[in-house]
């Protein structure tokens, strides 16, 4: 069954489809996915995917966290371009629409995340089957370009003020990553985190 996290989450978007305001269509659209999705609790630090593979899956966090990073091969570092909490739309979404190879690791950050996921094969049937769903690839972008290192560091150009960002737009993200992670995603080295965040 569809659960309710994802219910609110496919019904609750700010742009809802029209054809999604019919209640038969809804049920429709329920059944497709009943039918095809896959629900999978994962534990501590499972690799998802890895650098050079082309993405297989969409997932959406039901509970937990994940995140997408690359690999300094020069500095031996990973840097943390992506962080994906509860009710993220999660994907190297280009690399995933457009089958091409992925320069990420994706990896679950914590253990009891458990993940919605769809093939490639499925979401094009999906479009097929439903052409309003493409709603649904927008806000895959849109959770893409939200979840970013990159987003952070173009919106906030002061490191204290990106960590109060990040912090609010994802409460619970100290609870799930390293500090080495959050400090990766925000552009800082572990240590001024440490300074920030203990109010320095």
């Amino acid at each position: 069954m569809v659960n309710q996290i994802l219910y609110d989450f496919l019904f609750g978007c700010k742009i809802l489809p029209e054809e999604l305001k019919n209640e038969s269509e809804r049920q429709r659209l329920v059944d497709f996915l009943e039918s095809q999705i896959e629900r999978i609790p994962y534990g501590h630090k499972i690799l998802l995917s890895a650098r050079g593979h082309t993405p297989e899956r969409i997932y959406f966090v039901e509970n937990g966290c994940a995140r997408a990073y690359i690999y300094d091969d020069v500095n031996e570092k990973e840097k943390t371009d992506f962080i994906w909490l509860k009710t993220s739309l999660m994907a190297d979404a280009t690399s995933f629409l457009l089958q091409t190879k992925s320069s990420y690791y994706i990896e679950v950050v914590t253990p009891g995340t458990v993940l919605v996921s769809l093939t490639y094969a499925q979401v094009d049937l999906l479009l097929q089957s439903f052409p309003y769903a493409k709603v649904f690839v927008d806000y895959l972008l849109e959770s893409n370009k939200v979840h970013s290192s990159k987003y952070f560091l173009d919106h906030y150009p002061n490191a204290s003020d990106r960590l109060d960002a990040l912090q609010a737009a994802m409460p619970p993200v100290k609870g799930y990553v390293t500090n080495e992670m959050m400090a990766s995603f925000l552009g800082i080295t572990t240590q001024h985190l440490n300074r920030l965040l203990r109010g320095g």
